[in-house]
């Protein structure tokens, strides 16, 4: 029997990937880490299934941390939000979106779109767009937008959140 190897997911590290491709890789392992509680379970399937290295999964699970701690987004992060990750919005031009996680409080809802390059402004305009569409949705609690930018040269990640016109509120 023989095995085609896939060579951008055998043990692979973050350097070895492309810039788009890490990006893309990361979006799909936090989209499925609800809290801190299951953070090492899902990165440990990745490991174990050959995408990410242990250094690897040591490292995403530090930067997870730093988000999931931080001061102005943890609660979207606790065990009494509920989130979707991934959450699919059909704007009225019939596009589809997609921010990287919806959760919902009892008074408010946080959207968290992560990235992995460097800032740009069209990321605070697909936020003000995410919040637009939930709001015309009917969706009658405070929204917090927020991107969060993972780790780079300076070793820190950024979180900012994107704000609203008061016409949301």
């Amino acid at each position: 029997v023989k095995f085609k190897e896939d060579p951008t997911m055998l043990w692979a590290k973050e350097d070895s990937f492309e810039p788009q491709e890490w990006g893309n890789l990361v979006h799909e392992i936090f989209s499925k880490i609800t809290t801190l509680d299951n953070a090492k379970r899902v990165l440990k399937f990745y490991e174990n299934d050959g995408c990410i290295n242990a250094e690897t999964s040591e490292k995403l699970y530090r930067e997870f941390c730093e988000i999931a701690n931080n001061e102005e987004i943890k609660e979207a992060y606790s065990s009494e939000a509920v989130i979707r990750s991934e959450m699919e919005i059909l704007m009225d031009d019939g596009r589809k979106m997609r921010p990287d996680r919806y959760a919902e409080l009892e008074n408010k809802v946080i959207l968290i779109d992560y990235k992995t390059g460097q800032d740009n402004v069209k990321y605070y305009e697909q936020l003000r767009e995410y919040a637009f569409a939930l709001y015309k949705m009917g969706v009658d609690k405070t929204i917090k937008p927020y991107l969060v930018y993972l780790k780079d040269n300076d070793g820190k990640v950024k979180v900012e959140e994107v704000f609203l016109d008061r016409l949301f509120y």
